[in-house]
């Protein structure tokens, strides 16, 4: 089991990305290799505060995939009905299932429990159950999402958030990509298999006049890579959970 704290979702995403590259020796009875991608098993994160910043810009991704993340991940309804139980209830724990899907293409986060010690105060924490998650790209945009729920429930005095992870993954590929945005060259310039793996995806394929890779998964990510820097900023404050969405009870 590994356990992780930190002050909030901004640096959260920031310090555990970096683990396979700034603390490897510190984790590496924890981190198994296969290929270009470290696991981790069993880890669970506490942060004291939801603040966060991250712009989906910065991670390759436009607006289109916010609305996609939150309709694969909400329903209106059941949505709804979690703001009125959190405000009605007079017990000391709340909870709330995300989708599932039955043909088993299922979200990363699996559910949110709130809990509270006075039944009639405000809850002041909550658990977010997760199946698995990758850690460089799809759970910064999960970080943005549980932001914005946090922001918008009622009755909320949030001093601790634990996410449980049955198992964390590092795509070291990934890396090379985001280069400019959350991540700088200069930080990849230690020894460790991640910095030289990176180092040498970006020689090869993304300094200035690389030419198109015959792969396909190489080709798509320079596509994004080149594309990302034409993208416009996406603050966290303007992205709204089904703003303007009617919805019958």
């Amino acid at each position: 089991m590994v356990l992780l704290e930190y002050k909030d979702f901004d640096q959260l995403y920031h310090d555990l990305a970096r683990i396979p590259l700034l603390e490897y020796d510190k984790y590496s009875d924890k981190l198994v290799k296969s290929g270009s991608t470290y696991y981790m098993d069993n880890v669970i994160i506490e942060a004291k505060s939801y603040e966060c910043h991250i712009d989906m810009s910065k991670l390759n991704y436009t607006i289109a995939k916010w609305t996609t993340l939150v309709n694969r991940y909400v329903y209106p309804q059941d949505y709804i009905k979690l703001k009125q139980k959190l405000v009605e209830s007079n017990k000391k724990t709340c909870s709330f299932n995300f989708r599932h899907d039955i043909e088993g293409h299922d979200a990363c986060i699996i559910a949110l429990v709130f809990t509270r010690d006075n039944p009639k105060g405000k809850w002041d924490k909550v658990s977010v159950e997760y199946r698995i998650t990758d850690v460089y790209k799809k759970f910064a945009v999960d970080l943005i999402l549980l932001n914005r729920m946090f922001t918008d429930l009622p009755n909320l005095d949030l001093k601790s958030i634990i996410l449980y992870f049955p198992k964390v993954f590092f795509r070291i590929e990934f890396l090379a990509e985001l280069i400019g945005g959350y991540y700088q060259l200069e930080e990849f310039n230690n020894d460790s298999f991640a910095s030289k793996h990176v180092t040498d995806l970006w020689n090869r394929y993304y300094t200035p006049g690389a030419e198109l890779s015959n792969y396909h998964s190489i080709s798509r990510k320079q596509k994004l890579k080149a594309r990302s820097e034409k993208l416009p900023e996406i603050p966290i404050e303007s992205l709204k959970l089904f703003e303007g969405v009617e919805v019958e009870l």
